[in-house]
């Protein structure tokens, strides 16, 4: 049975057009199986749903982006029926959807990388004993020589 809170999440949902289209198809596949399913029982479910449509990897994605908009949680680990693997198994929360961040390039994220070693090793006075430093100071510079 669906909770009271959950059903109003679902309304608040389709009535504000926070989730797109294609992200909408999923999400109610997992909110019409409370139980949990794992990203190939929802792969399977869409295809019966919507037969013509693309599905497999993109509806993983789906999960995946739904996941880190809140919308929805892991359960757990289960086995899955199809391949016999240990797989996460999904369901919806009560949460209204927060907006997806960018993602970065490869670029950015060794930028971002390269920052916050910097920080600790190269360029601020830390707590950090000097023989740590020295070694972030060498991770910096290998990764700033790759880059080049």
């Amino acid at each position: 049975m669906v909770q009271k809170t959950s059903i109003e999440t679902y309304h608040a949902i389709i009535n504000s057009g926070l989730i797109s289209q294609k992200r909408m198809k999923v999400y109610e596949i997992l909110y019409e199986n409370p139980q949990g399913l794992t990203g190939t029982q929802v792969s399977e479910i869409f295809k019966e749903k919507h037969p013509s449509a693309k599905h497999s990897e993109t509806i993983r994605n789906r999960i995946t982006e739904l996941r880190d908009m809140g919308v929805v949680v892991e359960m757990g680990v289960v086995e899955c029926e199809f391949t016999k693997r240990k797989v996460l198994q999904f369901c919806t929360s009560d949460n209204l959807p927060s907006k997806l961040g960018k993602k970065l390039t490869l670029k950015e994220k060794v930028d971002e990388i390269l920052e916050q070693v910097k920080f600790f090793g190269v360029g601020v006075k830390t707590i950090l004993p000097e023989i740590e430093k020295e070694k972030l100071r060498n991770i910096y510079y290998q990764i700033e020589n790759l880059k080049n």
